[in-house]
C-alpha cells in the first residue's frame, strides 16, 4: 500500500530522508511500517502521532540504527543524535552528570536547561541540589523527574537531531505545556540550537509548536502534512490526542512523592546488607545454616570418607616403602599398587559425586528459599528503603558463593588439611628425632596462618565490594544502550567499563600478591624442615632406614603444597561464611508481615463489594513527625458502584489504595462487606482484589501464561474432556485479545504460544494485556471489588475507550474503584471524590454516560 507523503520545504535539503522504507523491529522479518516516504529538512520540528501499537517507537528508533529496514532506504544526513526513550534511562550518579553526559560542564548552559525542564525548583529543595545522586536508574527521583532530567540531557547536548519519544507521560498538563514551549516554541532551545526535532506525543499542543505532524495509521503506512490548521484535518488527528486535564504543579508533587519516600527510608529496620561490618568476622557459629539442611551425622561421614581418600592419595608412596623392603621383584605388589591407585581415583569420584549432587545442593536450596521467603514477606517501607542492588548482591554473589564456593572450600579444607598431617607423619617416620621441632613448627605455622587469614580475609570482601561498581556498569549499559549508541557515547562507555575493570582487579591483584607471599614462605619453612632432615640422617646413623628417608623426602615435597592449600582453602571457607552471615542478618533483621487471619473469610468474599471508612488515619511511617497519609478520611461505596478518585500526586489516592490492600499501618475502621479488614492477613486479603496498576507487570514466558499467571498449572490437557476444557480456554483468551485489538501481533508468532518479547507489543499494548489478565483473574475469583490505578496513561484517546468498554462489559456488578490524573480517565464513573492531602475535599455524582461525549 503506498504511502501519502507531504514534502517539506523544497527550497531546503533535507537532513532525513524515508525513502519507501519497509520497517521492522530488530530481529523481524515482516514489516511493521510499510513503503514510508518523507523528508524532514533542518530545524524542523515534527509531531508523531498515531494510535497504540501503530510503530512510533520504531519509526523513531529507525533515526538510531536500532530497527530492520527491509526495503527501501533511511538516509540521515547527521550522526550528532541526542535520544529521550519512552522508557526513561538515567545513571546512578548526580543529576549534573546525568544532564552533561559526556559533554564539559558550562554553567550558563546548564542553568538555561535546568529552567527550561523546570528542573530548578527541585534542586533547590532537594539535597545536594544538582549534585543529589539520583539512585539506580533514578530510583531516588520521581516519575516525573525522571523524565524531566532525561530532556535536559537531550538539550544540554544541543546535537542536530533530537529524538523524544512519549516524554510527557508522567507530567502534568501545566507542566508538560510549558516544557514544549521552552523546547519547541519559537524561542525554545531547540529553535535555538537549529535542531531538528522528532516528537511522539499524545499532548494535544504539539500542534502549536510543530512544523508538521507526522501521522501513523496502525495499518503501516504514513502522513506527513504541514497543513495543522485545517480544521478538517485537526478533526483528523484529535482522535490519537488525549486531553490532560490536570492543573496542579508537578513540583508539589514531587514534593510530597519525596516526603513519603524518606518517611520509608526513615521507618525500614536496619537489614543492612552492607560487608563493612563482617570483614574481620570468622564464622563458625553460622556453619549450622550449611550443615543443619544436610545433617550433621551425614556431614561428618562425609568428611570422614574425604579424609579416607586424601590417605588413599599419599598411600602409594607407603606402599612402595613395603614392596621395596619386602620383595621388591615380586609383579604381586605391583597389582596391588595399581588396585590402590585404582581406588584412589574412585574414591575421589565419589567424594566429588556425593557433594555436588546429594549434599550442597540442599542448603543452597534451604538458604536461597529463606531469601525469597524474607523478600516476599517484607513490607512496604523495606522495600522502598533498601537499594536494588543489595538484594540482587544476596540472589547472585552471595547464593553463588553458597552453592559454588563453600562446597569446594570445605572439601579442600578436608582433603588437604589430612593430606598434610599424612604427610607430616611420613616425615617423621624417617627421622623420628625431627619430633622434637614439632612444637617450634605449628608456633610458626599459627602465626603465618593467622597473619595471612586477618589479611586475605577483607582482601577478598574488598574484592567483592569493588566488583559491585562493575556489575552496576553492566546493568546500566545493557539498560541504556540505545541512549549510549544515539550519543555516541561507546568509546567513552568503554573507557568507562575499563575504569571499573581496572579497580575491581586491584584488591584481586593484592590477594594474588599475598598468596605468592604464602608460597614463598611455606616454601621457605619446608626447606627448613628439609635442611634439618638431612642433618639428623648425617649425624645420628641408624637412626632411619634409606627407604624410609627417600619416603621422608617424597612427603616433604608434598607438604609445602598441601599446606599452603589448606590455608587457602580455609580462608575461601571463612570468606564464604560471610555469605553465610549476611543472609542470617537479612532473615533476621527484615521486618516482615507476619500477621495471621483472625477471621474465617467465605469462599466468595467480597460477594458484594460495600465498602465503608471511618475515620481512617493511615501512615507510611509512625514517627511523631510525620503527616498522616489519610487522615480522618470517612467514606462509603455501595455496591456496583464505580467510584473515581482525583487529586493531585500525593494528595493520598494511591495511599488509599495502598490502605485497602493492608500495605499500610492506619487508625480507624475500614469495612469490607461487613468485615474489618485489620482483622485479615495482608496476603489473603490483596489475593481477594483485582488491581490493575500503571506499571506493567510482564513475565519472560509466553501469552497464555501472561494471562493466567495464577491458573495456567490448573489447566490439564490428560483426557478428552481435559483437551476440550483447554481448547474452549483458548478461545475465550483469544476473543478477550480481539476484544482489546491486541490479537493480531501474535498471530504471526504462535497465538498464546507465542513468547511475549518476540511479539512486540508497545508500552501501550503491554498494558492492555495486564487489563486482559485482570478480568480474566475476576471471572476466575469471582472479586466484586476492582482497584484501577492509572491503567490507562499510556494509550491513546481512541484505545482508552476500548479500556473503559471492556471493563464495563467483563466488571458488571463490581465495585470499581479508579485512581486518574487524566480526566478521561474517569469516564464511565457514578461518582468522583477529590483528595487533599489525605483528606477528602469535594465529593461529586457524574453523568456516566458523558464520557463517550
Amino acid at each position: 500500500m503506498a504511502a501519502q507523503s507531504c514534502p517539506s520545504a523544497p527550497n531546503t535539503q533535507s537532513i532525513i530522508k524515508f525513502n519507501h522504507a519497509d520497517i521492522a523491529p530488530l530481529g523481524e522479518t515482516r514489516p511493521l511500517l510499510e513503503n514510508i516516504h518523507f523528508e524532514l529538512t533542518p530545524g524542523s520540528i515534527t509531531g508523531v502521532l498515531g494510535p497504540t501499537g501503530a510503530g512510533k517507537s520504531v519509526l523513531l528508533e529507525t533515526l538510531l540504527g536500532e530497527t530492520e529496514v527491509l526495503g527501501g532506504s533511511v538516509e540521515v544526513d547527521s550522526a550528532d543524535i541526542a535520544y529521550c526513550g519512552q522508557k526513561v534511562w538515567l545513571r546512578n550518579t548526580s543529576i549534573r552528570r546525568n544532564v552533561i553526559g559526556n559533554l564539559p560542564y558550562d554553567s550558563e548552559k546548564f542553568r538555561r536547561v535546568i529552567q527550561a525542564c523546570f528542573l530548578d525548583d527541585d534542586l533547590a529543595w532537594l539535597p545536594e541540589g544538582e549534585n543529589y545522586v539520583v539512585g539506580a536508574n533514578g530510583a531516588n527521583l520521581s516519575g516525573g523527574q525522571r523524565q524531566r532530567v532525561a530532556m535536559a540531557r537531550a538539550a544540554y547536548a544541543e546535537t542536530t537531531i533530537v529524538v523524544l519519544d512519549d516524554v510527557f507521560s508522567s507530567l502534568d498538563s501545566v507542566t508538560a505545556i510549558c516544557i514544549l514551549h521552552q523546547l519547541c516554541g519559537t524561542n525554545g532551545l531547540f529553535r535555538q540550537a537549529g535542531s531538528t526535532v522528532l516528537l511522539a506525543t499524545y499532548l494535544p499542543q504539539s500542534r502549536i509548536v510543530t512544523d508538521q505532524l507526522l501521522f501513523l495509521d496502525g495499518k503501516g503506512t504514513a502522513t506527513l502534512s504541514t497543513q495543522i490548521q485545517d480544521p478538517a484535518y485537526t478533526d483528523y488527528l484529535v482522535a490519537s490526542l488525549v486531553p490532560m486535564n490536570r492543573n496542579v504543579p508537578l513540583v508539589d508533587e514531587d514534593k510530597e512523592q519525596e516526603i513519603v519516600r524518606r518517611s520509608l527510608e526513615a521507618t525500614a529496620p536496619g537489614a543492612s546488607l552492607s560487608n563493612a561490618d563482617l570483614r574481620r568476622q570468622g564464622g563458625f557459629g553460622l556453619y549450622g545454616l550449611f550443615i543443619n539442611p544436610i545433617g550433621k551425622i551425614k556431614f561428618v561421614l562425609h568428611a570422614l570418607f574425604v579424609s579416607f581418600g586424601s590417605a588413599l592419595e599419599v598411600f602409594p608412596g607407603i606402599y612402595i616403602r613395603v614392596w621395596i623392603q619386602v620383595d621388591p621383584e615380586s609383579s604381586v605388589f605391583f597389582v596391588g599398587y595399581v588396585a590402590v591407585a585404582m581406588a584412589a581415583c574412585i574414591v575421589g569420584f565419589l567424594e566429588y559425586w556425593i557433594l555436588h549432587t546429594k549434599l550442597s545442593p540442599r542448603p543452597s536450596a534451604s538458604l536461597h528459599d529463606k531469601i525469597v521467603t524474607t523478600t516476599l514477606g517484607s513490607t512496604l517501607a523495606f522495600y522502598s528503603a533498601t537499594k536494588t542492588g543489595s538484594l540482587l548482591n544476596l540472589y547472585s554473589q552471595d547464593m553463588i558463593l553458597i552453592s559454588r564456593g563453600l562446597p569446594g572450600a570445605y572439601m579442600k579444607t578436608i582433603y588437604a588439611s589430612s593430606n598434610a598431617v599424612i604427610n607430616t607423619g611420613i616425615i617423621l617416620s624417617g627421622a623420628t628425632y625431627l619430633a622434637i621441632m614439632l612444637p617450634l613448627m605449628f608456633i610458626i605455622l599459627y602465626f603465618i596462618q593467622r597473619y595471612y587469614l586477618r589479611t586475605s580475609r577483607q582482601m577478598r570482601h574488598l574484592d567483592l565490594e569493588m566488583k559491585t561498581p562493575l556489575y552496576t556498569f553492566f546493568e546500566e549499559t545493557a539498560a541504556g544502550l540505545t541512549h549510549i549508541r544515539a550519543f555516541a557515547w561507546e568509546a567513552s562507555n568503554i573507557e568507562s567499563g575499563l575504569a571499573a575493570l581496572e579497580e575491581s582487579q586491584k584488591p584481586f591483584y593484592t590477594m594474588v600478591a599475598i598468596q605468592a607471599w604464602l608460597s614463598l614462605v611455606l616454601g621457605l619453612l619446608t626447606a627448613l624442615i628439609g635442611a634439618l632432615l638431612v642433618s639428623i640422617t648425617l649425624l645420628i646413623r641408624g637412626s632411619s632406614s634409606q627407604p624410609a628417608v627417600g619416603l621422608s623426602f617424597m612427603g616433604l615435597l608434598y607438604l609445602s603444597q598441601a599446606l599452603e592449600s589448606t590455608i587457602t582453602a580455609f580462608t575461601t571457607m571463612e570468606t564464604s561464611s560471610s555469605a553465610l552471615a549476611r543472609i542470617f542478618m537479612f532473615e533476621r533483621d527484615t521486618p516482615q508481615e507476619t500477621k495471621e487471619s483472625e477471621v474465617q473469610l467465605p469462599a466468595n468474599w467480597p460477594s458484594s463489594g460495600h465498602i465503608r471508612l471511618q475515620n481512617v488515619f493511615a501512615y507510611y511511617s509512625r514517627d511523631a513527625e510525620a503527616r498522616p497519609a489519610l487522615q480522618n478520611l470517612s467514606l462509603a461505596v455501595n455496591p456496583g458502584e464505580r467510584l473515581g478518585v482525583a487529586g493531585r500526586s500525593g494528595s493520598g489516592k494511591t495511599s488509599l489504595l495502598l490502605t485497602l490492600l493492608g500495605f499500610l499501618e492506619f487508625d480507624g475502621h475500614i469495612e469490607i462487606d461487613g468485615i474489618d479488614i485489620s482483622y485479615i492477613a495482608p496476603d489473603e486479603l490483596r489475593a481477594r482484589f483485582i488491581t490493575i496498576t500503571q506499571d506493567q507487570v510482564r513475565f519472560d514466558t509466553t501469552i497464555r501464561m501472561n494471562m493466567l499467571p495464577f491458573s495456567i498449572n490448573e489447566v490439564k490437557r490428560t483426557s478428552v474432556e481435559d483437551v476440550e476444557k483447554a481448547t474452549e480456554k483458548d478461545r475465550d483468551l483469544e476473543q478477550l485479545l480481539k476484544d482489546l485489538h491486541i490479537w493480531a501481533p501474535t498471530v504471526d508468532k504462535g497465538g498464546l504460544d507465542a513468547m511475549l518479547d518476540s511479539v512486540g507489543y508497545s508500552k501501550g499494548q503491554l498494558q492492555l494485556l495486564c487489563i486482559a489478565r485482570a478480568i480474566l483473574r475476576q471471572r476466575d475469583t469471582g472479586s466484586r471489588i476492582i482497584l484501577v490505578d492509572e491503567a490507562t496513561s499510556s494509550v491513546d484517546a481512541e484505545t482508552e475507550r476500548i479500556v473503559h468498554r471492556a471493563m464495563e462489559e467483563n466488571f458488571v456488578g463490581c465495585r470499581i474503584l479508579t485512581i486518574a490524573h487524566r480526566q478521561s480517565g474517569l469516564d464511565g464513573v457514578d461518582r468522583v471524590i477529590r483528595l487533599h492531602q489525605g483528606a477528602l475535599a469535594a465529593a461529586e455524582d457524574t453523568d456516566s454516560d458523558s464520557g463517550d461525549d
